[in-house]
């Protein structure tokens, strides 16, 4: 029932049936360890307790621990969309594409006005195949909320190398390193656009700057 649940993106109904699982089979730390990804999209408090039975497990300790401070961490702002944001991040460094793309879904759920998560829910969209017009549009109503943050302009810089659109990643790269100036990696993205480009001398100019 889970599975079936899952195939059809069901999230709030295999959790239900997952945690039942538990309750029939407590001693389960990879089923915990699941659940507590499932409720870190959807609701991160939750997640807690899930993750530390997974954290029992040592070879599931250090992903569950990290999630679980991640969690822990951002609920101190008191704002539930950047908990969903934040737990997000650490879904997606996990590897946990689709369920990070339900928490930042989450997240514009909870704050329309959240551009960073709108940025994000595109990037994920594409990291799982989705339609590249649904995430050009996440990343469009991000820009017109914030088009002044690095991590909008970054990830619409990505959108762009992966349509092979050179010159406007570039012009989002320049956008991203003028809200952050004081970044390296903007720079040294920046400088590997250029050099793409075949501009080979700005391009040290901004690997120099990077250095800098």
């Amino acid at each position: 029932l889970h599975s079936l649940y899952l195939s059809q993106g069901n999230y709030p109904a295999a959790v239900e049936a997952l945690r039942l699982t538990l309750r029939l089979q407590p001693d389960a730390p990879g089923r915990a360890y699941r659940l507590g990804l499932y409720l870190a999209a959807l609701q991160p408090a939750e997640a807690l307790v899930y993750l530390e039975l997974a954290a029992r497990d040592p070879a599931l300790a250090a992903r569950a621990g990290e999630l679980q401070r991640t969690i822990r961490t951002a609920e101190l702002e008191g704002e539930p969309a950047y908990t969903h944001l934040q737990a997000g991040r650490q879904l997606a460094s996990l590897g946990e594409w689709v369920l990070a793309g339900e928490a930042f879904r989450q997240a514009v759920l909870a704050r329309p006005d959240y551009a960073e998560a709108w940025a994000l829910l595109g990037e994920a969209r594409q990291q799982v195949g989705d339609d590249a017009g649904q995430a050009f549009a996440d990343l469009e109503q991000a820009m017109v909320l914030k088009p002044d943050s690095a991590l909008v302009s970054g990830l619409l810089a990505l959108y762009w190398e992966r349509q092979g659109e050179l010159e406007k990643r570039i012009a989002c790269l320049a956008a991203a390193a003028a809200a952050e100036p004081e970044s390296p990696t903007w720079q040294a993205e920046w400088g590997r656009a250029l050099a793409l480009g075949g501009d080979l001398h700005a391009a040290q100019e901004h690997y120099e700057a990077a250095v800098r």
